[in-house]
């Protein structure tokens, strides 16, 4: 009988070269001569359709979408269609569009945009005569005058040189302005040259504030031997301008509150984050910056630069708040369909005709590729995070399918200046791994729910590729900026999905694991933690917490997997958590690269009385008491296998919560057993 092709051979077919089947749990080959059958999770390694091919399955995908448009087949809603019984799926007549987009941009007294919809009523008194650009400038001008000598005083006040001030805004564009472009630079720099409307000493020092976790410079620091003491001093009178700012907010206040959300994050207030990012996301609703303002341009009351910015300012928000909901599992705030706003403009080849064009075009890419990859988790967040679905159960595969489908377009589609090595020359705008590190790290969200749910095959092999080229990206980031440092933070929950999903891997066993290389891909991972530390402090936190998860599943006590030893405070039960830190980053590292050899590798984790992991699944979580000491503890065990508990339970808390704070993980328990 004649074997079928496969484009998937088992490991002992491959090593013999011989022809297999791809059966499962066995192909025949292995069957006749009772070897043990193993399919590898890595990648196959053959390369990918030529772009031509890709092209010409895209046009014809195209051609019969128009032809099933053309039997009046809608092929975007045909799975959404109203139920016709509903009696309400038509618009009345002369409806021309939707009436937030029909209703017009306003100017308050203090020279700021204002939008006001059509349901508010207030277009109706609207002022008959126009007040001028100018004249509002000036009136904003005068008003910003009447606040007190107090105010005037903190402004004059100087707290370290010039020389360090140029420093660390030079800090600023340098690792974080890329990563979240609420502030132009020239605009910057320009308005702080003649204090103009794009310049203000709230955003001055926020930037110093966020650029001081940056410095290694003891003058930044409270106390010149903490770290996390660093930008305290701009920080607080950040918070002093802010209260007088938010009397007559403007377009900085915007940009201060999102750069304030990512200061609270560094020093461990993820409340604070929380509220500063919403107040920046609703004051740009204020501002009407939702709505396309290139409308407005040919009329004079903004000009081209401030149309620009504002887009730039919407779309920083779009993407921080779809960030920040994946770091902290919580609902987002601002959704695609309730704006309509172009994307940034990227400056092409020949309109680029200085360095600081360059990188501006460069930014350009980084920014639009962020906006699309956002949008792609925004979908997932709310089909599988959200606590009503936008789907229906019955649609979670196609969904699926659909979306790993959007997310490999996505990177197919990026453009060379943002691949990790552009003309065989790595990257050096730290960004682009950044959004290398998210596009990985959406899948591993994507498949959660499966393996949450079902440990499934083809969820675990996605999930764990997603995870080691996490690590390797993060590979190559080291190598190009000798470690993470720097980083945005976001490289923090990235880096946290992978190794979370490595454990996982190791605890359960899966297929095709070399223990070698996960390990050691555990391993980098705990080292980028701790170099993501000196500036953001849950990044700490959480690396002390994957310790105690990773810990047992070394194979002995003290030992690595690769015979080396690890300091006793690592192995010793009764050691404090805060010991735990420095002794993963001085482990040596190899280079990472996807498992693909089959070292029978296999893990049967009990606890320290001698008893079996079962023994501990029907445990009631509630009644768990936290002590960070005991390790390794049941518990942890019992998180393995719901990794949902794992994020919600109190010895997992990155800041102090309420009490009853087991009730949030009975509806998160709830959520994920409807899913």
């Amino acid at each position: 009988m004649k074997r079928k092709n496969t484009t998937t051979a088992c490991q002992p077919c491959r090593k013999r070269r011989a022809k297999c089947d791809g059966q499962k749990p066995r192909c025949s080959r292995c069957h006749q001569r009772m070897l043990q059958c193993v399919y590898s999770i890595e990648a196959d390694g053959r390369r990918p359709a030529s772009k031509t091919h890709v092209e010409l399955l895209r046009s014809r995908i195209d051609l019969l979408e128009r032809t099933l448009r053309a039997h009046s087949i809608d092929v975007d809603s045909v799975a959404e269609s109203p139920d016709p019984r509903s009696g309400y799926d038509s618009r009345p007549p002369g409806f021309s569009g939707s009436l937030s987009r029909d209703a017009s941009m306003t100017f308050e007294q203090d020279g700021e945009a204002r939008y006001f919809g059509m349901a508010s009523g207030r277009l109706e008194f609207k002022p008959t005569t126009r007040t001028t650009t100018e004249e509002l400038q000036t009136e904003s001008s005068i008003s910003r005058l009447r606040i007190n000598s107090f105010y005037q005083e903190i402004v004059s006040e100087r707290i370290i040189t010039e020389e360090l001030e140029d420093e660390l805004i030079d800090l600023y564009f340098r690792w974080e302005q890329p990563w979240a472009q609420t502030v132009d630079e020239k605009l910057f720099r320009d308005g702080r040259a003649t204090e103009g409307k794009y310049f203000s000493p709230l955003l001055l020092n926020c930037i110093l504030a966020i650029a001081s976790r940056f410095s290694l410079r003891p003058e930044v620091r409270t106390d010149p031997n903490d770290p996390n003491t660093a930008g305290r001093l701009f920080l607080e009178k950040a918070e002093i301008f802010l209260h007088y700012d938010l009397k007559t907010p403007n377009i900085t206040t915007v940009q201060s509150l999102c750069i304030l959300g990512n200061i609270y994050v560094a020093i461990g207030a993820d409340a604070a984050c929380w509220l500063h990012i919403g107040m920046a996301c609703r004051l740009a609703l204020d501002m009407g910056m939702n709505i396309d303002s290139a409308s407005v341009a040919p009329s004079g009351w903004l000009n081209p630069e401030e149309v620009e910015l504002r887009k730039r300012i919407y779309w920083s928000l779009y993407c921080t708040d779809k960030l920040a909901s994946m770091y902290t599992g919580r609902v987002c705030t601002m959704l695609d369909s309730q704006a309509q706003v172009s994307l940034p403009k990227v400056l092409s080849s020949s309109e680029i005709e200085t360095p600081h064009d360059l990188r501006r075009s460069a930014l350009g890419h980084i920014q639009k590729a962020n906006i699309s990859l956002c949008r792609i988790i925004e979908k997932i967040l709310l089909a599988f995070y959200a606590p009503k679905s936008s789907i229906q159960r019955h649609q979670t595969t196609s969904f699926v399918s659909r979306t790993v489908l959007e997310l490999k377009n996505w990177y197919y589609d990026l453009p060379k200046e943002l691949s990790l090595e552009h003309n065989g020359t790595p990257q050096s705008e730290p960004a682009i791994y950044t959004t290398h590190m998210v596009y990985h790290t959406a899948f591993i969200i994507l498949m959660k729910p499966a393996l949450l749910k079902s440990q499934d095959t083809e969820s675990r092999r996605i999930s764990y590729m997603a995870a080691t080229d996490i690590c390797s990206v993060a590979q190559k980031y080291r190598k190009s900026f000798g470690s993470f440092r720097q980083s945005p933070p976001t490289a923090t929950h990235c880096t946290l999905s992978a190794v979370l999903t490595l454990i996982n891997a190791a605890h359960h066993s899966w297929d095709g694991i070399s223990g070698t290389v996960n390990n050691k891909n555990i391993e980098l991972g705990l080292t980028v933690l701790e170099e993501l530390s000196a500036c953001w402090n849950m990044a700490k936190r959480i690396r002390q917490n994957l310790l105690k998860l990773y810990q047992p599943l070394r194979r002995g006590p003290g030992h690595t997997t690769d015979g080396k030893h690890y300091s006793s405070a690592v192995v010793n039960a009764d050691v404090e958590a805060s010991n735990l830190r420095a002794e993963a980053s001085t482990a040596p590292l190899a280079d990472v690269v996807p498992p693909s050899d089959d070292s029978g590798w296999q893990f049967t984790p009990t606890n320290p009385h001698g008893q079996s992991l079962d023994a501990f699944m029907d445990w009631p979580f509630n009644d768990f008491s936290v002590n960070e000491s005991a390790l390794p503890d049941p518990d942890f065990f019992d998180a393995l296998h719901n990794f949902s508990y794992m994020e919600t339970n109190p010895i997992f808390q990155f800041d102090a919560l309420p009490d009853d704070y087991s009730s949030f993980d009975i509806l998160n328990r709830i959520h994920v057993h409807n899913l």
